[in-house]
């Protein structure tokens, strides 16, 4: 969870051109100027893909529900890569500045680390003082 919380402060400090540019150009992306609304918007998707991967492993057996969370796995690679690839070819991303980068490199991140709790944890693993 402060994972998210961190992440959205990170993008919510764009560049003062990349605030003008939301708040003048692109108002589709107004949800980045505030960090909290972006931590939950961040920890919102955390917590559908942590809540599928639980599901999963619950419902499935043990072969499908890993099968789902390598789904999961590649597509969170991808998408970090596509992010990668755009903030570094995209003008309009670019001029957001390192910060707004990072801020989304930890929001991948954490859907890696979802993914990586899920294939690397047994079934019968307890948790906490269960």
């Amino acid at each position: 969870m402060a994972l998210c919380f961190v992440a959205g402060w990170l993008v919510s400090g764009v560049s003062m051109v990349g605030k003008l540019g939301i708040r003048f150009f692109y108002k589709e992306y107004t949800l980045f100027r505030s960090w909290w609304k972006t931590g939950l918007a961040f920890m919102g998707v955390l917590m559908i893909i942590f809540g599928v991967l639980w599901w999963a492993q619950k419902k499935m057996s043990p072969s499908k529900a890993k099968l789902v969370a390598f789904f999961t796995l590649f597509a969170g690679i991808a998408g970090l890569i596509f992010t990668y690839n755009d903030f570094q070819h995209t003008l309009t991303h670019r001029l957001l500045k390192e910060r707004f980068h990072l801020g989304f490199y930890m929001f991948w991140l954490g859907w890696l680390a979802n993914c990586g709790y899920y294939l690397f944890m047994g079934k019968n693993t307890k948790i906490g003082n269960q």
